[in-house]
């Protein structure tokens, strides 16, 4: 595992926001820029972002709203970078936020004359964008570019933005250097990394660029001729972005922090082998996936205030159900789908947030989808067997009602731990010999469930009837059963994660995972890769209407099943399948 953080940290696989620690957090001071552009009238700072500076810090030192910065620069929707070039108003029109921290010790701005202060004349559109790749009027032969400038191989792995991200460059810069049109890069591609005087000469340039045409908004329906966009009510028709942001508890600037990093590591490279299989493929490249580390910042609430989660079309993330929370209240603001990955509490919140998709399914809906198994045909009979004393209790009361509620005639069996002795010869007298007997056994306790099984044994063995059990999820962990009782028996157990090794799809996966990380995937890993091959499909086929669809795309995939429901009208989805394994005999077991 270890190895793996290793090589996270070392190829930078993705682009990863790096504020300081939590324990450390100190943001770059900020400096009140001494350039001034006019646009459209009014007059404006012209501010380099630096790293380590927030969106926060920047407002703060220049006594401006959050919400004027993004209105005066709307490329923030897409968050905030060191290079960033942003425009920021003279003298703000909207009232300072509120804060509780003493304010900055920052200069005055004194007002300068535009009659006696040069200010770059900007056009209105440039206040909206500055021009990604402009020209710095600077031309290099091939020699010069050779002799002066370092280059990059770009990795299969790589987009522009993890390159500029690498070396600490403006996208842009990095675009105008290398004459690119647009910021999409093959693997193997060559680029040449600006140096300082190279970046300082295209930001100078950018602020006295001609304005760049606005970009024609895409209409989903021309990118998807073939599928039909219905009216999509709460899901917004809007322009694609391709922003996935995962937020996982990497801690990647402090190792000595005791978290699941490891598993939120397995999880990052399984999404990260799902994202190459879809584009290896299947063709679905054009999704740029944003890794952001949720133990770089001083808390949930400043990470989505930063802006860093701004313009993403699917934010992945947290893993446990109190941080999805938090991310949640954004996503359905912003109105943002957003996957539970990994705590199946966080069905909790699916109630008030229709953007909401819970992909661990819960235990309830687990063990019913095994109680579907259950056979009324041929004079099959069906026993629930508990333990005295437990009537009442959540377990047997829902065994009771979805029996009844499947319309599944059955009998009632229970008794003590201590009666347990003799109990096959009372089961004996109403089992039927040559029809299925089945027995739903509504017990969590080890020692309970032990004494079931041995005497369903002994029936089994003195009556040689046909005899099928139904079990619990935490079944396959218990120590003290037999095993041959669950081959034996015919032993239906429900799984929230089950993997086939002997399937083609699955063989091939552990292949190139080994051949790439030089470890076998674990749980974390199968079930990152499922989750980005499921919903970077859908969003590749609907767009941002796929919510619209979800309930029709049932499907299995390499560690669990999928299929999302709605718990209420207008409500989050939650995942109602899993996988339910038999133990056959000859010691074999099925999906």
């Amino acid at each position: 595992m270890i190895r793996k953080l290793i090589l996270f940290l070392a190829l930078g696989f993705v682009t990863v926001q790096k504020p300081l620690l939590a324990q450390e957090f100190i943001p770059t001071p900020v400096e009140i820029s001494t350039e001034k552009v006019r646009v459209n009238g009014a007059v404006y700072y012209a501010h380099v972002v630096l790293k380590g500076q927030t969106l926060f810090s920047i407002g703060k030192a220049y006594q401006v709203h959050l919400d004027e910065l993004r209105q005066v620069n709307p490329k923030l929707a897409e968050g905030l970078k060191a290079g960033d070039l942003l425009l920021i108003p003279v003298e703000p029109q909207m009232p300072v936020e509120a804060t509780t921290e003493a304010p900055a010790e920052v200069p005055a701005a004194v007002p300068v004359p535009v009659t006696e202060t040069p200010v770059a004349e900007v056009p209105e559109t440039e206040s909206a964008k500055a021009p990604v790749a402009a020209s710095t009027t600077q031309t290099f032969t091939e020699e010069e570019m050779e002799k002066r400038f370092s280059k990059h191989k770009v990795k299969w792995y790589e987009t522009l933005e993890d390159v500029a991200e690498k070396y600490e460059v403006p996208t842009g810069a990095l675009m105008a250097l290398n004459k690119l049109e647009t910021d999409k890069v093959k693997r193997r591609q060559i680029l040449y990394i600006p140096d300082a005087e190279y970046v300082a000469a295209w930001q100078w340039a950018a602020l006295r660029s001609t304005a760049a045409p606005q970009e024609e908004a895409v209409d989903e329906r021309r990118l998807y001729p073939d599928v039909p966009v219905p009216d999509i009510g709460l899901y917004p028709d809007r322009r694609r972005t391709g922003k996935i942001s995962l937020i996982l508890p990497l801690y990647a600037q402090n190792p000595d922090v005791r978290t699941n990093r490891t598993n939120a590591t397995d999880f990052y490279c399984g999404f990260l082998m799902g994202m190459k299989h879809l584009e290896d493929r299947q063709g679905i490249s054009e999704y740029n996936l944003q890794v952001i580390d949720q133990g770089a910042y001083l808390s949930l609430e400043e990470m989505v205030y930063s802006g860093v989660l701004d313009g993403s079309e699917l934010i992945v993330g947290p893993i446990t159900a109190s941080d999805i929370s938090i991310v949640a209240a954004y996503a359905q603001l912003e109105q943002v789908p957003i996957v539970s990955p990994l705590d199946a509490k966080a069905d909790e919140l699916l109630k008030d947030n229709p953007y909401l998709f819970q992909f661990p399914a819960n235990t309830e809906d687990l063990t019913d989808n095994v109680l579907k198994r259950l056979s009324v045909r041929d004079s099959a009979r069906v026993t629930l067997v508990y333990e005295r004393g437990s009537r009442h209790s959540q377990l047997v009361q829902h065994k009771f009602d979805e029996l009844k509620r499947l319309n599944i005639p059955f009998d009632s069996l229970t008794y003590g731990i201590l009666e347990g002795r003799g109990m096959d010869t009372l089961m004996a007298k109403k089992v039927h010999t040559r029809a299925l007997n089945q027995y739903v056994v509504a017990s969590e306790n080890e020692a309970f469930v032990s004494d079931v099984l041995r005497n369903l044994h002994l029936l089994h063995g003195s009556t040689q009837a046909p005899v099928r059990v139904f079990g619990e999820i935490k079944w396959k962990n218990y120590t003290t059963i037999e095993p041959n009782y669950y081959h034996e028996l015919n032993l239906q157990l429900p799984q929230l994660y089950y993997v086939n090794y002997n399937d083609p799809a699955t063989a091939a996966y552990v292949k190139e995972y080994y051949e790439t990380f030089g470890t076998e995937p674990t749980p974390f890993a199968f079930q990152g890769y499922d989750i980005a091959c499921y919903f970077l499909r859908l969003l590749r086929t609907y767009g941002w209407s796929f919510p619209v669809h979800v309930t029709q795309m049932e499907t299995e995939l390499l560690q669990s099943g999928v299929h999302f429901v709605p718990i209420e009208e207008n409500s989050g989805f939650k995942n109602t399948k899993g996988r339910t394994i038999s133990y056959e005999a000859n010691w074999q077991i099925k999906q």
